[in-house]
């Protein structure tokens, strides 16, 4: 199985907790120009085959209907068989409208991630969050046929209570998704490792914004005990679904298999090589308008060890967890049997997982295979 990701770098404005790389207020001729370099590298790729495809940003819902029609064309030219098992589309519930949502659908989409965030008009300020309506959104992706939806819950905010978090999530499942999944606020440095501000957070962007870890734990706890209980399985650390509704294209992410990053700052994988393209949509544009590959800044060639590191912490993340006879343990028997020995892992039916109770904090124990 393998992955397309399209990197749709364009927002109306920059959300402040945001450090994805994206250009608020583009103008019609840049995303043109974007659209353009954007078929110009999926030419260098036309061998590559993917079942499923994810669409990020950004806000890819900031494109127009017939902007979005020619990037669907362009994905499905590179879908297996012609058409993706499944095609995930990230919206702004503020950016959304019937036309859109047809426009989606018609191309190709089959589910849809709406940042809902919070039902808290405070919060989303607290998080400078551009305002939208997520239930008329919600409702615009139904009517155009979307039957698989997730919406996301960010927790973590600083002055946060408990009842805007039940708020949030009784709103949510009011809804009926098939997906919900809950993140933590995360403030990071605001760079693409080169030093050159990106996105999420930068440090203008940041300001004012602090990481409130024990209250988000606190709401993870709360926010899984209630999905459980409302027929949501927990799949992977941060994401919870309806049998059958996990989503495919995260999982070959957190299984360690190939995928295909198009894009400025879009990522890269395949068999353990691991490449991405450069934070920059002048530099993008430019290079591919020369015919020429578009610059990367990071490239690794990951060892055997590394590969089997990171295939082992990739898949604690997942409720199945790894097989504990899977030869990728062999690099990590020490590791392991200390892991299993703290009761930091678990074995059951033969497999090794995080146990519940340590889940919100495995980094600890998955930075062992790193």
């Amino acid at each position: 199985m393998a992955g397309l990701y399209i990197h749709v770098p364009f927002c109306r404005s920059k959300c402040g907790y945001c450090d994805f790389y994206s250009v608020p207020g583009a103008d019609e001729s840049l995303v043109d120009r974007w659209l353009a370099a954007l078929e110009n590298e999926a030419s260098f790729y036309r061998g590559f085959r993917a079942d499923t495809l994810f669409i990020g940003g950004g806000t890819p819902s900031s494109l127009s209907p017939s902007q979005l029609s020619r990037l669907l064309e362009l994905a499905r030219s590179l879908a297996a068989g012609g058409s993706f098992a499944e095609a995930t589309i990230e919206i702004n519930p503020g950016s959304l409208d019937a036309d859109k949502a047809a426009a989606m659908a018609a191309g190709g989409l089959n589910r849809a991630s709406l940042g809902m965030q919070s039902d808290s008009p405070r919060v989303l300020e607290t998080l400078r969050r551009e305002p939208g309506d997520f239930r008329a959104a919600f409702r615009a992706l139904r009517e155009a046929g979307f039957a698989n939806i997730s919406l996301d819950l960010m927790t973590g905010v600083p002055s946060q209570t408990e009842d805007e978090v039940r708020s949030a999530l009784d709103s949510a499942l009011a809804l009926e998704p098939e997906h919900i999944s809950v993140y933590p606020l995360e403030v990071h440095g605001g760079t693409d490792g080169t030093g050159t501000p990106c996105g999420m957070v930068s440090p203008a962007n940041a300001a004012g914004l602090s990481e409130d870890p024990d209250g988000a734990e606190a709401a993870w706890r709360l926010i899984s005990a209630e999905l459980e209980k409302a027929g949501y399985a927990r799949y992977e650390v941060s994401n919870f679904a309806r049998p059958g509704r996990e989503c495919r294209h995260n999982l070959n992410y957190w299984r360690a298999g190939d995928y295909l990053g198009l894009g400025p700052a879009a990522a890269s994988h395949f068999s353990g090589l691991r490449y991405a393209t450069a934070h920059s949509l002048g530099e993008y544009c430019a290079a591919l308008e020369d015919g020429r590959q578009p610059p990367r800044f990071s490239l690794e060639d990951l060892s055997p060890r590394q590969r089997a590191g990171e295939r082992i912490m990739l898949g604690l993340r997942l409720a199945e967890g790894i097989e504990a006879a899977d030869p990728i343990f062999i690099e990590f028997r020490q590791e392991l049997e200390e892991l299993l020995a703290a009761g930091s892992l678990k074995l059951r039916d033969g497999r090794a997982r995080v146990p519940e109770k340590g889940l919100y904090v495995a980094n600890s124990v998955l930075s062992r295979f790193v």
